[in-house]
């Protein structure tokens, strides 16, 4: 009787594992909230980003086009979600406003995340884009810029609505254009490679990649961006380690 208890409180333990393991694969809801000049203009939740399952422990969000945020038009926003990253925002707007010389556009992704157990978190990003001059002829004007806002970054990666000191890039005041065509943003990361990217908080809820930037009038932008938090093995570990020693209690039996 003893030993029929300690396998099945074995298989038990190891079953949890499992679909504790599976749970996390799962991407976890989403949300965006698009700002222009700081006042919020739009949210979008899973549903209407048009969130779905992919390969197991991925999701795509591929609904927004050509929507509306202020003095912006959000031409696409395609996103790729795990359960603890963001691994892939692209994002493509154009700046509308045909009469002022700049707006700032500021958009959040919000990924509720299923924490990190109390322990300290890994965090990594990426950043890159490109600028374009013109969504109709301008004869006035044939030059593109997107700055850094004053106080802000192009990126910058939140943890728990909190801004991680070492997730900033391209911060005021930095400045890139005035160009006649197309001029790209340079990739630039932090934390890679990843795991175990730099040492971060735990993280109780949310990440947040927050792409924030002023651009000339009827010019385009593109960003991508990702961010990824990977929890120190310290959980599993114990827990592995608490396994084993069952195992071995149920060996002695």
């Amino acid at each position: 009787m003893q030993i029929g208890f300690g396998v099945a409180t074995r298989f038990a333990l190891l079953l949890g594992l499992v679909v504790a393991i599976g749970a996390r694969s799962q991407a976890a809801p989403i949300l965006v909230e698009v700002r222009s000049d700081g006042v919020l203009v739009q949210s979008w939740n899973s549903a209407a980003l048009g969130c779905a399952a992919g390969p197991p422990g991925v999701e795509f969000c591929t609904a927004i086009s050509n929507q509306s945020a202020g003095d912006f038009n959000i031409r696409s926003l395609n996103l790729t979600l795990q359960s603890m990253a963001i691994a892939n925002a692209n994002l493509a707007v154009d700046n509308v406003d045909s009469v002022a010389a700049s707006h700032r556009l500021t958009v959040d992704i919000i990924l509720t995340v299923p924490g990190t157990a109390g322990g300290a978190s890994g965090v990594s990003g990426t950043l890159a884009g490109s600028i374009t001059d013109g969504i109709t002829p301008d004869p006035g004007d044939d030059n593109a810029t997107m700055t850094a806002p004053v106080g802000s970054a192009i990126y910058t990666a939140l943890l728990d609505n909190v801004i991680f000191a070492g997730g900033t890039m391209r911060p005021a005041p930095f400045v890139l254009g005035p160009t006649a065509t197309s001029t790209p943003l340079a990739p630039t990361n932090f934390g890679l490679p990843n795991p175990p990217g730099l040492a971060g908080p735990p993280v109780a809820s949310t990440i947040t990649l927050r792409f924030d930037f002023e651009l000339t009038k009827l010019d385009q932008a593109g960003v991508q961006g990702s961010l990824r938090i990977t929890p120190e093995p310290t959980s599993a570990a114990l827990l592995g380690l608490g396994l084993l020693a069952l195992a071995m209690a149920g060996r002695r039996r």
